[in-house]
């Protein structure tokens, strides 16, 4: 699997991140900031990317059931 780097897909996911760090309390009982944050920007990105792969269409592909692709 490879993914290709997508600038505007990456500045969503930090804008989001901080949305969700603004509007959340957990950050205030933080001890390592640095570390939630990176442990939280992983963590969105990997539910995006699960949103993202989701959202493939399989429409325009041709299959034999039979032969294979």
């Amino acid at each position: 699997m490879s993914f290709r780097y997508d600038s505007d897909w990456a500045e969503d996911c930090i804008q989001n991140l901080f949305v969700k760090l603004f509007t959340s309390e957990a950050l205030l009982a933080c001890q390592y900031v640095r570390a939630y944050l990176y442990r939280s920007f992983r963590n969105l990105l990997l539910d995006q990317l699960g949103e993202k792969a989701n959202d493939v269409s399989m429409d325009g592909l041709e299959y034999d059931v039979l032969g294979g692709r």
